[in-house]
């Protein structure tokens, strides 16, 4: 078979996916994208080498010179790219640059044009523009040309024409540039969590954490996976081993079999939930896991792989998933998103005197003839403006004096009918928990949980080969201490990713035209915000799929 990724099966998007870190940050910062060690040149945990970094300059060019650092012209054997003698001559290394070597290996290419993130100012007005515009609302202050520049609706992703994709090995496409994306933006990328038929697993065992959804379903949730191997290894452990199951065999093509653990990212769980709760009422696993494993949906493997409607998925989508410049976001977390929470956060008032009724921007009062939108009451006005989408409402204004001043609360309207993925406007839900702790928090703890153990175990030993009369006592005393220490990492690893996220504004004290202006104008620095509109929207496709 050969190396094959297995993907999100509710968002389409690969687990092994890297970061190649700029030369001023520290080593944790850049990984491989692929860690199963099978593949000639991928070594677990060795992206580390400085010589694979980005330079933290202007350059943008594709490779970074790390083809040049691998492939020397003399010498016989090569280092490859995480400094880790991989002992090939420079003619196997040229074999193994040409493809794997699995003779029914065939590089998968697209000819298609590759449909990019959108990083400019297209669809947004500007002054000069406006100012070519054949239009004359008489006199304007500085508010109207910045509200009419931000009012436009969100950019779809651009297009752009580049040469023809290189083939695909770990020599190319390692990750994805760190200056278009930064780790902390990356977070949780490489986390899997999988659903599992608790009769097929035999984990008809209720969990101490088990989750409100998955105490009367029949199915449960595993561990968190740090790193899911290709097709041709498998090997997957989940941490912690929820329900007695510490490995499984993990696909995104169940093939008509419920012991096949399902994996996705818990991110996308999250936004499943949300979806659900939205559709249902509560979180309908039990429709999600019959729809997964009901035959129609799990042989068909372009099905699986093409869940996403996102261009952008099915480009990057190969053998080795395809770092394209411009899709980054495809691997930001759609949950904690570091440039938003302080966007929503600014946006709350703490005046006293402050109401979203009133007016969103400081006209200079104007005597004058009205216009035939004058004479109807502020309620039709509004109700006017409910059946008009951003754009139109910024030409109306143009057109009419009497639309000039709008209430803050309209873009409140706005948000959620353009934006319904930005459930911060509308719900004050707590994330799923398993989507806010980290794969490296849930190992560090699983180990201190094991030394406990084992320290205990050794104790005991001695206190009642020494001192058998207190062995009672001592459990006792030692019990009553320990549930005295907080051990529910999952509720610490929440309330630490709370600090970084907005739960919930506040209808009466939000300015929502700061919300909406404040998104729109950063929209190419929120790509967490742009992955989780593509999630929103493709895994709302499958929960009308559950009705």
């Amino acid at each position: 078979m050969g190396y094959s990724e297995k993907l999100c099966r509710l968002c389409g998007v690969s687990f092994n996916i890297g970061r190649r870190r700029l030369r001023s940050e520290p080593a944790w910062m850049g990984w491989e994208c692929t860690g199963d060690g099978k593949v000639v040149g991928c070594q677990l945990g060795k992206g580390r080498d400085p010589d694979t970094c980005v330079d933290d300059g202007d350059s943008d060019d594709e490779q970074d010179g790390m083809i040049d650092n691998h492939v020397s012209g003399s010498g016989d054997v090569c280092e490859d790219m995480y400094g880790v003698d991989i002992g090939l001559s420079n003619a196997e290394v040229e074999e193994f640059l040409e493809g794997e070597d699995d003779e029914d290996y065939q590089y998968e290419e697209s000819d298609r044009e590759e449909i990019l993130e959108f990083e400019s100012d297209d669809g947004f007005l500007d002054a000069e523009e406006l100012d070519q515009m054949d239009i004359d609302p008489g006199a304007e202050d500085d508010t109207f040309h910045i509200f009419k520049h931000a009012i436009l609706s969100l950019p779809e992703p651009g297009t752009e024409k580049k040469g023809p994709t290189p083939k695909h090995n770990c020599f190319r496409g390692i990750g994805y540039n760190g200056k278009h994306i930064t780790a902390e933006e990356m977070r949780g990328c490489n986390t899997a969590q999988c659903l599992l038929s608790k009769f097929h697993h035999s984990a008809t065992t209720k969990a101490p954490d088990d989750q409100d959804f998955e105490r009367e379903s029949s199915f449960c949730l595993s561990g968190l996976c740090g790193q899911v191997c290709s097709r041709d290894c498998g090997g997957e452990e989940f941490v912690p081993d929820r329900h007695g199951v510490a490995n499984a065999f993990v696909d995104s093509w169940s093939i008509d079999n419920r012991e096949t653990a399902v994996p996705f990212h818990p991110t996308c769980f999250d936004i499943f939930s949300r979806l659900s709760r939205k559709r249902f009422g509560y979180i309908n696993v039990e429709a999600l896991g019959n729809w997964i494993f009901d035959p129609d949906n799990c042989t068909n493997g372009d099905d699986v792989d093409h869940v996403s409607s996102d261009p952008n998925v099915q480009l990057s989508s190969h053998q080795f998933w395809d770092h394209r410049d411009g899709c980054e976001y495809l691997s930001a977390n759609p949950l904690i998103i570091p440039r938003l929470a302080p966007i929503l956060q600014a946006a709350i008032e703490e005046a006293e005197n402050f109401n979203p009724q009133n007016g969103a921007f400081a006209i200079a009062g104007y005597e004058g003839a009205g216009d035939v939108f004058s004479s109807l009451p502020l309620e039709l006005r509004l109700q006017t403006l409910s059946y008009l989408g951003s754009s139109d409402i910024a030409n109306l204004r143009l057109a009419s004096r009497t639309f000039r001043q709008l209430p803050i609360l309209l873009w409140r309207d706005l948000l959620m009918k353009e934006m319904p993925y930005l459930w911060e406007v509308w719900s004050d839900d707590l994330p799923f928990i398993w989507a806010t702790v980290q794969f490296e928090d849930v190992v560090k703890h699983e180990k201190e949980e094991e030394e406990v153990r084992m320290w205990r175990d050794r104790a005991e030993a001695i206190i009642r080969d020494k001192l058998p009369e207190i062995v009672g006592a001592w459990r006792t005393d030692l019990d009553e201490f320990l549930s005295q220490v907080d051990n529910n990492f999952l509720e610490k690893g929440r309330t630490d990713a709370l600090k970084k996220i907005v739960t919930g504004l506040p209808v009466r004290n939000t300015n929502w035209y700061k919300v909406y202006t404040g998104i729109t104008r950063n929209w190419k620095d929120l790509k967490g915000l742009h992955n989780r509109r593509r999630i929103w929207e493709d895994i709302g496709a499958i929960v009308e799929k559950l009705v």
